[in-house]
């Protein structure tokens, strides 16, 4: 099986928030190749501005030599992600970030693994594996 990770899933593993423990079992099954597990360039640059956003550039730039080595692979974007990204944003309303993940994992036929609720309008179109919910008062990630 496929997976892509969403930013906020991620963020949830390394914040040992909600969703975290899922994460990283996820994160064992890839490193024993019995998933998949794939992430957009977009996504981890927002992964990245948010640690940059929240602890600053050290911090930011540790966060990325300690976790480039997760068994995630990076996805480029190309012409082709770009545009079923556009047509899934637009189709759907979802936001820009977003779009990249579920144009990842549309290419990829592998499932979405996200905390943001923004996702139930592609289900259907895009699989979809949802953390669970932070509450009330807390950001996104």
């Amino acid at each position: 099986m496929r997976y892509v990770l969403d930013a906020n899933a991620l963020l949830r593993f390394v914040d040992n928030e909600p969703g975290g423990v899922e994460v990283g079992q996820l994160l064992k099954r890839a490193l024993a190749n019995d998933v998949e597990l794939l992430m957009s360039v977009v996504n981890w640059g927002e992964v990245l501005h948010y640690v940059l956003k929240i602890q600053g550039q050290a911090a930011m730039e540790a966060f990325e030599s300690h976790y480039q080595s997760l068994p995630i692979r990076m996805l480029v974007v190309d012409q082709v992600v770009a545009r079923i990204a556009a047509e899934l944003r637009f189709r759907f309303k979802i936001p820009y970030a977003d779009a990249f993940a579920a144009a990842a994992a549309v290419q990829n036929q592998a499932t979405v693994v996200t905390a943001d609720y923004d996702f139930s309008l592609v289900r259907g179109t895009v699989k979809v594996q949802f953390l669970p919910s932070k509450g009330k008062g807390h950001t996104p990630y």
